[in-house]
């Protein structure tokens, strides 16, 4: 874990009233950093203005009347709610980055938000904390994001009554302006387990891992090579895992990288996805396959609450600048 980021500014005092003002000083700034460490589970302190607070997507006017969301929380009474969702080059304010989203197009991210009410959520493509604020309530979630400097970040975020906590960034993945990934640990009732966020190499969504000469399944297939591994770690220290985020390609029982990833070894070595076999329906069909997936562990797996797995579609009145990609996710017991 690395130390939270920070400067102090320090100033030579001498006498003793410059003595007394300097035990004063340290004092005071002891009482900060212990308040910080013990008030939110991150591995580094964010201290920024507050970002004005989402107004809920009723509020939201689209081109054919309100966007109102469901009355009840789509997870309330069905267990653990963990989503996946690339919120496509998601800025820290309106009007900048890509595409340039106006607050209305926030509110209705916030909107979407709130209505899937995740537990966790493994977010990519955010510029940072303020973008995430935007469209997640901070008073009711933590957020973590990656340490890399760069706008298409993955982010974690859960919620404050659930015990999560950050163990390390798989910097391996990350290379050359590629995005790291958050490894964390969750436990909760049903047992605990581990959990990885990847945002990995797009452009290589189909071609054969093993014969293609194309540089981003080149880098791709190095991705999943190690995401492999940290896989096979986890299963033998009899962990059960979570793999989720935007993997940039389309899993099937037909594609040599879901199989090389799901072929039984080490010996038990079973994966369950279950975006596998499914056809998407993001922007009303326009984006048939899925490239963004949820990989479990089986021993996880075995804790998924039947029926439980879906895409949320925008509505038609949405603009196309919410996303290109639709959030998925799955219930655990």
């Amino acid at each position: 874990m690395r130390a939270p980021e920070g400067a102090r500014a320090r100033r030579n005092v001498t006498g003793s009233a410059g003595a007394a003002l300097l035990a004063a000083l340290l004092l005071l700034v002891a009482g900060c950093i212990a308040e910080s460490a013990g008030s939110t589970p991150r591995r580094r302190a964010v201290h920024r203005a507050p970002v004005a607070a989402a107004q809920p997507a009723a509020e939201v006017a689209g081109a054919d009347g309100p966007v109102a969301p469901s009355t009840a929380k789509a997870g309330a009474g069905q267990g653990l709610r963990l989503i996946a969702w690339n919120m496509e080059w998601l800025a820290d304010e309106p009007g900048r980055g890509t595409l340039k989203r106006a607050v209305s197009d926030y509110h209705a991210l916030a909107g979407y938000a709130a209505e899937i009410d995740p537990d966790i959520a493994v977010l990519q493509e955010v510029a940072g904390e303020e973008a995430v604020q935007r469209v997640f309530d901070s008073s009711r979630y933590h957020i973590y994001l990656t340490q890399e400097t760069g706008v298409q970040r993955v982010a974690l975020v859960w919620k404050k009554s659930i015990d999560l906590n950050v163990i390390d960034e798989l910097e391996e993945l990350g290379p050359g302006g590629l995005r790291e990934s958050p490894d964390a640990l969750v436990t909760v009732p049903g047992g605990s387990f581990r959990l990885l966020g990847v945002h990995l190499k797009s452009s290589c969504f189909s071609d054969n891992l093993v014969t293609t000469r194309k540089d981003a399944c080149i880098t791709l297939r190095g991705q999943m090579e190690i995401v492999e591994a940290w896989m096979e770690a986890r299963q033998a220290e009899g962990t059960p895992f979570a793999v989720l985020g935007d993997f940039n390609r389309r899993f099937s029982d037909r594609d040599d990288a879901w199989a090389n990833l799901n072929d039984g070894s080490p010996a038990g070595f079973k994966l369950v996805a279950p975006t596998v076999g499914q056809t998407a329906h993001c922007r009303d069909g326009r984006y048939k396959d899925f490239i963004d997936h949820i990989v479990m562990s089986d021993s996880l797996a075995r804790r998924m609450v039947p029926g439980s797995f879906q895409q949320w579609n925008y509505r038609s009145w949405d603009p196309p600048v919410l996303s290109d990609h639709c959030p998925i996710g799955v219930n655990l017991r």
